[in-house]
């Protein structure tokens, strides 16, 4: 290894040793005529040996300092291109992330969408079966008040249909109303016609054959002006006192 730095040395030690000889050969021919010729030679060739073997030595120091900064640059080159790798894989796995995270907001964002779609859709059904179930209460409220009505028009058919009765004393008779003088409800008039039945003492008659004051069971249907006789039964024993009435 040191002979091929001396080797390579070798041009610039060739100069130095030339520069020294002119160096030596002018300071020579200012030296005193009287000295050694022979002597003087040797000491101009060993002085510019040992100034080669110096030059030597401070270029190898200097070839060892190059090569110790090359290697540090070559190092420092390396140390670049891996933070360089790292950097770029750096680079790329950010890309990835953001990608991934593009995707993920993404996949949120239609996932929201959804929500809120269902959401909106559920809370359109509640308002519909809210109105339906509001409709259908006010569907059975009619319907009960319906039927109420009916029970009540039945009743009040029913009523005016079922024969009622009433007992008291005949107080006014004519071809088409009967005054009943009863002891509860006063004089209660009944409407006459051709259907309504007169008996006396259990025997068929007609309407002309009432007296007044006679005792009279009457049964009617319907009530108020409305009432109409249906029945007259007519008994010819006179009682003191006026007739009760009942069913």
């Amino acid at each position: 290894m040191r002979t091929r730095h001396i080797a390579g040395l070798l041009p610039l030690a060739a100069l130095l040793v030339a520069a020294g000889g002119q160096q030596g050969s002018r300071s020579s021919q200012g030296q005193s005529s009287s000295s050694d010729p022979q002597q003087s030679a040797d000491e101009q060739v060993k002085s510019q040996q040992e100034r080669s073997e110096k030059s030597l030595s401070s270029a190898e120091d200097a070839q060892k300092k190059a090569t110790k900064q090359q290697k540090k640059v070559k190092d420092a080159h390396q140390q670049a291109l891996d933070a360089e790798k790292k950097l770029s894989e750096a680079r790329k796995k950010e890309q990835q992330e953001q990608q991934k995270a593009q995707q993920l907001q993404q996949q949120a964002s239609a996932e929201r969408q959804k929500a809120e779609q269902q959401a909106g859709q559920a809370q359109q059904q509640a308002g519909q079966l809210q109105q339906q179930q509001g409709q259908a209460v006010q569907q059975q409220s009619q319907a009960e008040q319906q039927a109420r009505q009916q029970a009540q028009a039945s009743g009040q058919a029913m009523q005016q249909r079922s024969p009622q009765s009433i007992t008291g004393q005949v107080q006014q008779a004519g071809q088409d109303q009967v005054t009943v003088q009863t002891a509860d409800r006063g004089a209660m008039k009944l409407k006459v016609n051709g259907q309504t039945q007169v008996t006396i003492d259990g025997q068929q008659r007609s309407l002309s054959d009432l007296q007044q004051g006679a005792q009279v069971r009457a049964s009617y249907q319907g009530s108020g002006d409305q009432a109409t006789a249906t029945r007259l039964d007519v008994t010819r024993a006179q009682e003191s006192g006026q007739g009760s009435s009942g069913k």
